[in-house]
């Protein structure tokens, strides 16, 4: 079954990326994901950008975006959302997280 991928910039509504797949593993998704890292960089002047939103359905999924993303485990995106969620994040540091809704 396909699904349509798609990440938002904090900035505007317009999609930053967007594709549609019939393979959901993990690691080609991360790859199709580092793959839109690289060329915002190359066209960027070697600055990366935060995509802020992703809505995804599957644990391979989740995992895929915060490697891709975030170069972050599932433990790891657990504890600085606790942060988050306590305060104790500085503002800086959340607009470089990619956050996931399920």
């Amino acid at each position: 079954m396909p699904f349509l991928y798609c990440g938002l910039l904090a900035s505007s509504n317009i999609p930053a990326f967007q594709f549609l797949t019939t393979r959901h593993d993990a690691s080609w998704l991360s790859t199709m994901m580092h793959m839109f890292n690289r060329d915002v960089q190359m066209c960027n002047g070697g600055r990366s950008v935060t995509v802020c939103y992703l809505v995804i359905d599957f644990f391979a999924l989740i995992h895929a975006v915060l490697w891709a993303f975030n170069n972050m485990d599932l433990i790891e995106y657990l504890c600085v959302s606790y942060n988050v969620l306590t305060e104790n994040v500085a503002a800086q540091r959340l607009r470089q997280i990619t956050f996931i809704s399920l």
